[in-house]
């Protein structure tokens, strides 16, 4: 275990629209299919002028963007094992206030790290870092890493040290016009042609479309920060929940990259990567239910 990590969280206000996105180095672990996403990027948008955006004046007191205590998710809710938050947070609604304006999303798809033991995990070894120290802090901790320095994806702590769920993709979108254009700083169309299912269907690509980076949201507590939160849904029945294997991950061996240890909702536009035989399962096993 290296250095330890104060687990004191940090205070969380309202953010504001990037004036830029700018790159930063790092040597965080970026996953295969992640790097497909970049390159597919790269190859099909040419890069475009930095967009920059007035401040804005924020009025934090503004109920209209502050979070509701009887709909926000509490520590209750996160203090449960990996696999088990990671089957709860589908369809729970993921809410960013940017510019006072909500930007939310129905979490579709997440991936459980089970800390230790999971060869797949940051943590795995118990291995604490500075860069990792969310996954070691109390559950609902957000924990935001970079892959290729100008992308991240963000993941919720759960009980036991060093576990965090992978949140993975969204749908069911409010603030689509802010999204696209989040979504679009790199683009040559600046966002136009995206349709709203691929705003999301990424955990990349929905922290670029809330402006999640490890700046503003890393360690915060979503139990009490004001610029970002959960919110209760949709419940999603279990004959409704695809359960497969983790995206990009086959680094950890055979065994972890095999494990079942990704979950999405069944017929979600919003779905990163399918598994159509998983649902084939599915479907077959709720028929003779």
């Amino acid at each position: 275990m290296a250095g330890n990590v104060s687990t004191k969280r940090p205070t969380a206000g309202v953010e504001e629209l990037p004036k830029k996105i700018s790159r930063v180095s790092s040597s965080t672990i970026c996953t295969e299919e992640q790097k497909g996403d970049v390159v597919k990027w790269q190859r099909s948008t040419k890069p475009s002028a930095t967009v920059k955006s007035k401040p804005v004046e924020h009025n934090i007191c503004d109920a209209s963007v502050r979070p509701d205590n009887n709909t926000r998710l509490q520590l209750p809710f996160y203090d449960k094992p990996c696999v088990d938050l990671a089957k709860a947070l589908l369809g729970k609604r993921i809410v960013r206030v940017l510019d006072s304006e909500k930007l939310c999303g129905r979490i579709v798809e997440t991936e459980s790290y089970l800390g230790g033991d999971d060869k797949a995990s940051h943590s795995y070894g118990s291995r604490q870092t500075a860069k990792n120290g969310a996954m070691f802090m109390p559950a609902g901790t957000a924990y935001v890493y970079n892959i290729y320095g100008i992308y991240t994806c963000l993941n919720i702590s759960s009980k036991g040290d060093g576990a965090a769920v992978l949140i993975r993709a969204i749908d069911d979108l409010q603030g689509i016009k802010t999204m696209r254009t989040l979504r679009g700083v790199r683009r040559s169309d600046k966002g136009e042609r995206l349709k709203e299912h691929d705003l999301g269907n990424g955990p990349s690509k929905l922290t670029q479309a809330m402006a999640i980076d490890k700046a503003n949201t890393d360690k915060a507590d979503l139990t009490k920060a004001e610029h970002i939160w959960l919110e209760d849904g949709d419940e999603i029945a279990e004959k409704n929940v695809v359960v497969t294997s983790r995206i990009g991950v086959s680094s950890a061996g055979e065994e972890w990259a095999q494990k079942p240890l990704r979950f999405y909702v069944q017929g979600s536009k919003g779905i990163s990567v399918r598994d159509k035989k998983a649902e084939l399962m599915l479907l077959e096993m709720s028929e003779t239910k």
